[in-house]
């Protein structure tokens, strides 16, 4: 999200914001404040380092007479959350939209997403989801919906949408993987 460095005579604060599509660079927008080492002058960069962020943050949400598509919801909620989540994270959300969401429900209209869509969707993936068509683990599909509830979780609480169909979806159950612990072959 963002940063705050000592130096001789202020602070620097920086951001670290997505890849530039067009250029694929690291954009880390900063700041110099000139502020004396104490609790007023630290307040004081990171009143900077707040405006920072509200400056470069993405887009604003579209009016409701420009909501469309699930894509289109996709884009905006992506770009809202490009300074909350971490940039892993960020780039594992783009990419299960891009490969596992939208060809899938991307042409719906938002209204007009059901649970049983998702549940068709979670099915599919399941099934054919994973690369060359073969089956998706049932982790994979878990994370993929929870992105797809974080975006419609958004929509609700932009006012597009009255309830999130997502959380009444049935995602499978997250599975974990024996532990095994070592022997004492493997130990050696």
């Amino acid at each position: 999200m963002g940063a705050i460095r000592r130096y001789a005579d202020g602070f620097r604060v920086q951001i670290y914001s997505p890849r530039d599509p067009e250029t694929g660079k690291q954009r880390r927008p900063s700041k110099y404040v000139k502020a004396p080492d104490t609790r007023a002058g630290r307040k004081k960069a990171e009143a900077a380092l707040a405006q920072l962020i509200l400056d470069h943050e993405h887009q604003p949400i579209a009016p409701k007479a420009e909501l469309g598509t699930v894509a289109d919801l996709f884009d905006r909620w992506l770009a809202s959350q490009a300074h909350r989540l971490s940039p892993k994270t960020l780039a594992e959300y783009r990419r299960a939209a891009r490969l596992k969401i939208l060809p899938h429900i991307g042409d719906l209209r938002l209204s007009d997403v059901a649970m049983s869509d998702l549940d068709r969707l979670y099915v599919t993936l399941l099934v054919s989801g994973g690369e060359d068509g073969r089956p998706l683990a049932p982790n994979s599909v878990r994370r993929v919906h929870n992105a797809i509830s974080g975006a419609f979780a958004a929509a609700v609480k932009w006012g597009e949408l009255e309830k999130n169909p997502a959380r009444f979806a049935s995602p499978p159950s997250p599975q974990s993987s024996p532990i095994e612990p070592p022997t004492d072959d493997t130990r050696r």
